[in-house]
């Protein structure tokens, strides 16, 4: 079997095929290197931050990815510690863990840490440090290659 045909729009032919199985192969490599998840990651960057030399910027990012690991990424310590405080609505210095999970899914930047969220072991009551270094572990999960 064949797909992935790519035709000549001239003359309706196809230029070549990709088998099924190299096809798998590839959709498996970009999910096994989380690429789409890294691609988004960086395209939300690109939006959030609206560097003025996308490319350069970029790059940039990607050298933050390989120094300190999956963690780097959207969110610095002031933008978590932003969605703890909005999060902390009377102001008490503590969350529930309702709350703090429903927090911690919005800082999630993919699918794989929104539904990891709900496996967190997370106190009664959270602080801003404990929401921290929650939101950091959580950030830097990434689901283990098959």
């Amino acid at each position: 079997q064949q797909c992935g045909a790519i035709s000549d729009m001239s003359t309706s032919k196809p230029l070549r095929t990709v088998s099924l199985e190299k096809k798998q192969q590839a959709i498996d490599y970009l999910a096994k290197n989380r690429v789409h998840e890294l691609l988004n990651d960086l395209c939300a960057s690109v939006c959030f931050h609206k560097p003025s030399n996308v490319k350069e910027f970029l790059v940039e990012e990607l050298r933050k990815r390989s120094t300190q690991g999956a963690e780097a990424g959207l969110f610095d310590n002031r933008e978590i510690d932003a969605v703890f405080s909005m999060a902390d609505v009377m102001q008490k210095g503590i969350v529930s863990e309702t709350v703090c999970r429903d927090a911690l899914r919005s800082l999630a930047n993919s699918k794989y840490q929104f539904d990891e969220v709900a496996n967190l072991q997370i106190p009664a009551e959270v602080d801003s440090q404990t929401f921290r270094k929650t939101a950091r572990s959580l950030l830097a999960m990434s689901p283990v290659p098959p």
